[in-house]
């Protein structure tokens, strides 16, 4: 019996506030009381025992559960719980949090919809903010008997995810927010549409005490500040490591080796996970983790047929909610799937080299060789391409897939095969927009050689009219409209086309991405870098406000010295850039070599103009010159200078120690070899200079040999010096900024050289 009555005591007994109920961090901040007060002032005790020695300390007690305007131990709340019957509606916790006092913020509903305001108080237990003067009713006052004395302007609460939004100190527009750090490790708010800081109100710091904390006098009863020094340091230790670090205790075991992934892994188990999961309508809108699907639909029914043979390997790894998960299965599996999508790869090289070898563009003693001739050569170049290596099989992606889909249609429309090509193409485009930027290519030269098929090379538009034939272009439009219509047409039944571009289309993201291609933008950002620290060193400019464009962060910023670039600028500097190539190749008909020509130049203007660039993209410009490279001498010192420069500007993609010698292997095996097999097939008579790399001058021999005292400075001297923790982004900025001058300059002389050929399609020998 006594059991019993001990159970239903316990069990009767009021449960402590649940975390919604609880009071927030901002309202305990702006008190600035002790919160056992808080808490004793919020609960009504319906039974204590007395003290004693003789009795438990214990209590029945409830606590006072609604939230409202007014602060939760204060009179005005109590009466306020009494007229609210202690009702307490749900609120949906925020994950961050970015409105304090003092903001200035804009209404987005109401009758005071665009005005804008400075906000009074936070309400962090229910998502609310009051605004001065804003979203306010008049109510009457009355005294004791009841009698109207006046009137009062009363604020209402705002809903901080629906009903505001903080304004741009820059322009004075509403924008959304996030948190980010600055160089100096400062968290900071940053506008998400121009990446400027959002500075916190000096209001934000204000309590009930005390304005602002340098105006606070200390009290007798006040904890002395020479008491909260610290006195000790924390350290990345454990404690067992400290004592052997005190006693001078070496352990001498060497450690299992651990392997670092790139979080490429997680984004592509991510997108098995949701399109193995998820039905199709939510794909696109599926935001549990931070790598949401933003590639075409295409690769997405890639993934999907992926996470097929996936769940053989691991399940667990197609559960959304396991992030970051990464057993010995999953990971096996991913690098399994990369080899055999290679595959494809490998057909596409093997339909570029049986038009190299069937085409007869050039001849020489060398051509049927087994081992030197073009086709050798360029199969060898193709397969064994390091930056492939690299991106694929070492930091994990599936370019190589991609490019060989890319290698197909090229091959086809080599071939004189234009439907065929431009199907491809469609495929392409359907599995990685980023392809877009060399769809110009295609679009002149399918258009100018297949729909007007008997027009010369000189004649007018008029003639041109006439020489048009609707049925080609047809099949080639039906072509390419039926691969989009398959691709995007489930997604516009379903009205989520919008969605869908959505993600492929970001322009938060940045002129440059955390790690800086080797492009114009590199240079531009260097400059402006090294501007703005020699400014500020003699006080020629103020400390910048905004986002860090050195912070290893994906997100807007603003340049300090020069000018701020937009998207808009970026695609108009791209179109500007090929516009002379396209041209050229609209006015040379029946020249394939022209089009993979301006095809490489189109992706070369896109990697030095486009909008937030991945160092990655220099393989578009490297895999389609290497076709060129096995059969004209130009092009083979271009791609020699190029892939150097472009291979290298990589290593960073893999910055652990147990990495650094593969890279180097890969990186000089694929040198040394195209190097010493190019300049073996175009051999001249004239012997090179004992000074220079083969097929290389002077001045382009020094600007590759200089690639070695900066990798020796990044891997021996940088650690060395102690700049680790003052410039951590030195070696990437030396990295992107050296490459990009190597990059521009193959850029610019190949471009020169493209607009100097002449339109016909020559078959010259080697010697």
């Amino acid at each position: 019996m006594r059991l019993t009555l001990r159970l239903l005591r316990r069990w009767n007994r009021p449960p402590y506030p649940p975390p919604e109920y609880q009071i927030a961090e901002l309202t305990k901040k702006y008190a600035n009381l002790p919160e056992k007060y808080m808490e004793a002032n919020r609960k009504t005790v319906y039974h204590r025992t007395p003290r004693g020695i003789n009795y438990l300390p214990r209590e029945r007690h409830i606590f006072k559960n609604y939230i409202g305007v007014h602060r939760p131990w204060s009179n005005e709340h109590n009466q306020e719980v009494t007229d609210a019957d202690e009702f307490q509606p749900y609120v949906n916790p925020l994950r961050d949090w970015f409105f304090f006092r003092g903001d200035r913020v804009q209404v987005l509903t109401g009758k005071d919809n665009g005005k804008q305001g400075i906000v009074e108080m936070v309400i962090q237990e229910r998502n609310w903010v009051i605004v001065r003067g804003l979203n306010a009713d008049i109510t009457e006052q009355k005294d004791e008997d009841n009698k109207l004395i006046g009137y009062a302007l009363e604020e209402r609460p705002l809903l901080v995810n629906e009903q505001v939004a903080l304004v741009d100190p820059g322009d004075l527009m509403p924008t959304e927010v996030e948190w980010s750090w600055t160089e100096e490790g400062e968290k900071v708010r940053v506008s998400k549409r121009t990446g400027r800081i959002i500075p916190m109100s000096r209001r934000s710091e204000e309590t009930f005490q005390y304005k602002s904390r340098e105006t606070y006098a200390e009290n007798e009863k006040d904890t002395k500040k020479q008491d909260m020094e610290m006195t000790f340091a924390p350290k990345l230790m454990t404690f067992e490591m400290e004592i052997a670090e005190e006693l001078g205790i070496e352990d001498d075991r060497i450690p299992k080796k651990t392997y670092c992934r790139s979080t490429d892994f997680e984004v592509h188990r991510n997108w098995l996970a949701i399109t193995h999961s998820l039905p199709i309508k939510q794909w696109y809108t599926e935001a549990t983790s931070e790598w949401t699907l933003d590639y075409p639909p295409l690769f997405a029914w890639f993934e999907y047929f992926l996470s097929l043979i996936a769940q053989f390997f691991d399940p667990k790894m197609l559960i959304i909610s396991n992030l970051n998960y990464a057993s010995s299965e999953t990971i096996l599996f991913q690098r399994l799937s990369v080899i055999f999508a290679d595959l494809v790869f490998a057909y596409g090289t093997k339909e570029c080299c049986k038009y190299v070898a069937n085409s007869g563009l050039r001849k020489s003693s060398r051509w049927n060789c087994r081992w030197s001739s073009p086709s050798a050569m360029l199969q060898l170049l193709l397969l064994g391409n390091a930056g492939l290596f690299i991106v694929d099989h070492i930091h994990f992606q599936y370019n190589g897939f991609l490019y060989g889909i890319q290698l197909i249609s090229i091959a086809k429309i080599l071939q004189g095969n234009y439907l065929s090509g431009a199907f491809w193409f469609a495929v392409l485009l359907n599995l990685k927009h980023i392809y877009a930027y060399v769809a110009p290519a295609y679009f002149v030269y399918l258009l100018r050689n297949h729909c007007f098929p008997q027009a010369p090379s000189n004649a007018s538009f008029k003639d041109l009219h006439s020489h048009f034939s609707m049925k080609r272009f047809t099949e080639l439009a039906c072509t390419v409209l039926s691969v989009f219509i398959i691709s995007f047409g489930p997604f516009l039944v379903m009205n989520e086309i919008g969605n869908v571009l959505n993600r492929l289309f970001p322009f938060k993201r940045g002129l440059s991405h955390a790690y800086w291609a080797p492009n114009f933008w590199a240079l531009y950002n260097t400059a402006d870098k090294l501007g703005s620290v020699a400014g500020q060193q003699y006080n020629l400019l103020k400390k910048s406000s905004n986002a860090s464009m050195t912070g290893g962060l994906v997100q807007e910023f603003e340049h300090s010295l020069l000018p701020s670039i937009s998207p808009r600028i970026t695609f108009l500097l791209t179109l500007i850039s090929i516009m002379p190539a396209l041209m050229k190749l609209w006015l040379s008909p029946g020249n394939p070599l022209h089009f993979l020509r301006c095809l490489v130049l189109c992706a070369c203007g896109s990697f030095m103009f486009g909008w937030h660039v991945h160092e990655k993209a220099i393989l578009m410009i490297i895999i389609p010159l290497t076709v060129l490279a096995v059969v004209w001498r130009r092009e083979a010192q271009i791609y020699l200078l190029l892939s150097t420069v472009g291979h290298y500007s990589l290593f960073p993609l893999l910055f652990t120690a147990f990495e650094l010698p593969i890279k180097v292997l890969l990186f000089l095996i694929h040198a040394v070899y195209a190097f010493l097999n190019l300049s073996h097939l175009f051999a001249l008579d004239k012997p090179a200079s004992s000074w220079t790399l083969p097929l290389l001058n002077r001045i382009e021999s020094v600007y590759l040999v200089g690639l070695l005292p900066l990798f020796l400075f990044e891997q021996l001297l940088f650690p060395c010096l102690g700049l680790k923790d003052r410039l951590p982004f030195l070696p990437l900025m030396l990295t992107s900024g050296y490459c990009a001058l190597g990059v521009t300059y193959c850029f610019v002389q190949y471009y020169w050289h493209f607009m100097r050929m002449s339109d016909s399609n020559h078959k010259r020998k080697t010697h």
